[in-house]
């Protein structure tokens, strides 16, 4: 059942994640659901941020508190890509997030992206997308949909990865 898969998952700091149309379908399911789950934001046919992010408050905050809808950087899938740095910066950059919570970060292949300076994508959320550049203490922040399949953020490592990982000592957030 959904709430012993909870409960195994909840010692090792991991959270389940569920798609919110559900909800919106069957609202009388959300008062049985487990209370750590989080609700991620569904459309097919919404390609805004703005308007997720109305739909996400219309529908479930006022009807489900208890069950975070926000998307939550660290408990999402961060992909990271090195485009332009040296060999092994994605690895640093895996412990740096790791270290700070970001349990569900890890790193995928390059698939022909522009190398450049550090950018860190979400389509869902400018937020998400903030909380891991202030995890990793460097990039810039972009609302796009140029991000890894799976992916609730991406981290395109650019040329100025290796220097960031060695400069910054990025609070804990």
């Amino acid at each position: 059942s959904l709430k012993l898969r909870e409960a195994a998952l909840r010692p090792l700091g991991r959270r389940i994640l569920f798609w919110g149309d559900i909800a919106q379908q069957y609202p009388d399911l959300l008062k049985q659901l487990p209370h750590d789950l989080i609700a991620m934001p569904w459309d097919y046919w919404i390609s805004d941020p703005a308007s997720i992010q109305a739909m996400v408050d219309s529908f479930f905050l006022p009807r489900a508190k208890e069950i975070r809808t926000a998307l939550d950087a660290k408990a999402a899938p961060v992909a990271l890509v090195n485009v332009d740095g040296p060999p092994g910066t994605a690895r640093l950059a895996l412990a740096r997030l790791r270290a700070r919570g970001f349990q569900n970060a890890f790193i995928a292949q390059d698939l022909g992206s522009q190398p450049g300076q550090t950018v860190v994508l979400s389509d869902l959320s400018r937020s998400a997308a903030a909380q891991v550049r202030a995890a990793l203490g460097f990039g810039q922040v972009e609302i796009s949909g140029q991000g890894v399949l799976g992916a609730a953020v991406t981290v395109w490592l650019g040329a100025d990865a290796a220097a960031g990982l060695r400069a910054s000592k990025a609070p804990a957030s």
